[in-house]
């Protein structure tokens, strides 16, 4: 059973991946992010205990075919092409196939829309140790209490837990 969810960068539409893949290329390039690891995992792989990185699966030309309900053909196609466009690094082995996505970090790890860590925002946001932050201007209190009265539903209101009606 899968449980989460990846990131699709909207930039892929501009990309020879996207630009110059069939339909069921496209379905293939999907689901093989759909089905790349997001996090350490231990597979046996050519008789042996394999880790598993994030952005690699182990699978075969069938299974990954029946995950794009498409042709072990087109499955076939779509990562040789994906290898000439550096999407993927695939190994095949008797035990099964090892595809790791490449830069896979890039898009999935967790950054924010700007590409950067979660945290890291305009120094002017951040309060340095050992500093008092800045009392709070009237101003500021009256723009909060604007703001508190458009979170009513239904007469209560979720943050201060008053019921207005």
């Amino acid at each position: 059973m899968f449980v989460g969810w990846v990131k699709l960068h909207r930039e892929t539409l501009e990309k020879a991946i996207w630009k110059c893949s069939t339909s069921e290329q496209k379905v293939i390039f999907i689901t093989i992010i759909m089905l790349a690891n997001h996090k350490h995992n231990q597979w046996i792989w050519k008789g042996q205990k394999f880790e598993c990185q994030p952005g690699q699966f182990i699978t075969s030309l069938k299974s990954l075919a029946d995950s794009a309900e498409v042709s072990i053909k087109n499955v076939r196609t779509a990562l040789l092409k994906f290898e000439k466009l550096e999407f993927l690094a695939n190994e095949s082995a008797s035990g099964g196939r090892m595809i790791t996505v490449l830069n896979w970090d890039r898009y999935q790890n967790n950054l924010d829309e700007g590409g950067k860590p979660p945290g890291k925002g305009p120094a002017k946001d951040r309060q340095t140790d050992g500093k008092a932050s800045a009392p709070i201007k009237e101003g500021k209190k009256d723009k909060n209490d604007k703001n508190e009265i458009n979170i009513l539903i239904d007469g209560f209101n979720e943050i201060t837990g008053r019921d207005f009606r």
